[in-house]
C-alpha cells in the first residue's frame, strides 16, 4: 500500500526534493519500508476511518523542523500565547514563527492578533498576551518555517480550542 501520493506530496508535505517521474518508485519503496518497520501497523491504521486511527502512530518526518508549538491559555478575559518553532541543532540558520489568535465564527475561524518574529539560528518563539471577548471560542494557529541555507520546510500547529 502506498500512503502518499505526488500530489500529497507537494501540496500537504510541501515536498520538493522528488521530481514526479521518479515519486512512483520512491513512494512505493517508502511504503514497503514503513510496512516492515511497523511490522503491517501502518497498513492497518490507513485502512481505518479517520476519526478511529489513533494519533501520531506514524508521523511526517520533518527534515529542518525539529519541534513546533502552539499553545494558548485563557484567564478571564486575558488570553497568553506560548507559541515556537524549532529547528535541527547544528543545521537551521534562520527560523521564523507567525502565531495567529483565532476567533470561531460558525464553523470558520477569523484572525484576531497576528504575532510574527524572525531570528536568525535554530529557534523563533512568541510569548504575548491579548484581551478577549466573553462568549467567544478561539485557538493559536502556529505557523513555523525553518531555513537551511536558501532551502526552507513550514509546519502548521494548532492549539486546542478555549471557551471563555
Amino acid at each position: 500500500m502506498v500512503y502518499a501520493d505526488y500530489t500529497y506530496y507537494k501540496e500537504t508535505y510541501l515536498g520538493k526534493l522528488i521530481p514526479e517521474t521518479e515519486f512512483s518508485m520512491l513512494a512505493k519503496r517508502a511504503s514497503e519500508y514503513l510496512d516492515y518497520i511497523t511490522v503491517g501497523r501502518a497498513a492497518e491504521t490507513a485502512s481505518l476511518p479517520v476519526n478511529n486511527q489513533q494519533e501520531n502512530i506514524i508521523a511526517p518526518y520533518m527534515l529542518y523542523v525539529k519541534d513546533i508549538v502552539s499553545s494558548l491559555s485563557i484567564s478571564g478575559t486575558n488570553a497568553t500565547v506560548d507559541c515556537s518553532v524549532l529547528g535541527r541543532d547544528g543545521v537551521a540558520t534562520k527560523a521564523k514563527v507567525i502565531v495567529e489568535l483565532q476567533l470561531k465564527s460558525g464553523s470558520s475561524w477569523l484572525p484576531v492578533k497576528i504575532w510574527t518574529v524572525t531570528e536568525n539560528g535554530c529557534e523563533a518563539y512568541v510569548y504575548d498576551s491579548y484581551t478577549v471577548k466573553s462568549g467567544n471560542t478561539y485557538r493559536v494557529k502556529t505557523t513555523g518555517t525553518v531555513w537551511v541555507g536558501s532551502q526552507s520546510e513550514t509546519q502548521y500547529a494548532y492549539s486546542t480550542e478555549k471557551t471563555v
